[in-house]
């Protein structure tokens, strides 16, 4: 009864959030304008009660992005808290915290899925379309992988969290998976940014700088910290008969996810750059 109430919890949460920004605070109430010198954009945010109304790309994809922020800050600061309750056995200690986090969020991948699909409709991709169904079809070949990696959560994330798939061992590990979360509010922040009239602007600059740090932190070097921690805990600090000690498929996917995070983490950086080179030309232009 507990798990489904929090479902419910989450999914009332995140759908009327996604509803009141999308529906009722940002159509005609949000107005960005833009005052230009030489060719340089100097944007300010304000509040007007008889302004346009936004497109209604802008105003899903902000809604979409928002609900990602409360999630992923949801994710990322009960990861901290799990990590804190099992560091001191990373294989056995138990968190009382896993099983409700997981049901709190679960709602969530339901909700992306239909918050992507609606960005996805009302964009430039989909202009093509001429009915609900052709708009479906697109979407999922166009945005295939984000579509299997949040089916595949919906189908493991329950029982995963409550230790089947895994024997009951090994919380502080999804711990390491919550925590990776922290990163997610600064990315959806970038898009939120881009489409408030903050684009290529300091505070956007800021926030990719600090989405980088704390990518590398929680998704580059926290791999090989949660493994030298198993090799301290459980092997004494011999890193070759901790090797040998685990099973196949306990390694293989966890070097695969290194190498998927290290790729990410470098187009982060070059988008990073290219955001600063693009900055500092502005300045320049003035």
């Amino acid at each position: 009864i507990e798990q489904v109430c929090l479902i419910i919890i989450g999914a009332i949460t995140y759908s009327s959030l996604y509803g009141i920004l999308r529906w009722k605070i940002l159509p005609g109430k949000l107005n960005i304008s833009s005052t230009y010198t030489n060719g340089v954009s100097h944007c300010n945010n304000t509040i007007h009660t008889h302004s346009t109304n936004l497109p209604g790309y802008t105003a899903a994809i902000i809604s979409e992005k928002t609900v990602s922020v409360l999630v992923g800050a949801i994710s990322g600061i009960s990861g901290l808290y799990i990590l804190w309750e099992t560091r001191y056995n990373v294989l056995r200690a138990k968190s009382t915290l896993i099983l409700p986090t997981a049901c709190l969020i679960y709602w969530y991948f339901f909700q992306d899925l239909y918050s992507m699909f609606e960005t996805f409709r009302l964009s430039r991709e989909c202009n093509i379309t001429t009915s609900t169904t052709q708009a479906l079809l697109l979407f999922s070949k166009q945005k295939f992988i984000m579509t299997f990696h949040h089916v595949v959560l919906l189908s493991l994330t329950i029982p995963f969290a409550q230790g089947r798939l895994r024997n009951g061992f090994g919380d502080f590990y999804v711990g390491c998976l919550f925590t990776m979360e922290l990163s997610t509010p600064f990315i959806a922040m970038h898009f939120i940014f881009d489409h408030c009239g903050f684009k290529d602007t300091l505070i956007q600059q800021i926030n990719g700088i600090v989405f980088a740090v704390v990518f590398f932190i929680v998704r580059i070097a926290s791999f090989p910290l949660m493994f030298l921690i198993y090799v301290f805990q459980h092997h004494n600090g011999h890193i070759m008969n901790a090797m040998y000690d685990m099973y196949w498929f306990c390694y293989a996917p966890f070097v695969l996810a290194f190498a998927m995070q290290l790729f990410w983490f470098l187009a982060v950086v070059k988008k990073v750059s290219r955001g600063a080179k693009r900055l500092y030309g502005n300045e320049h232009k003035q």
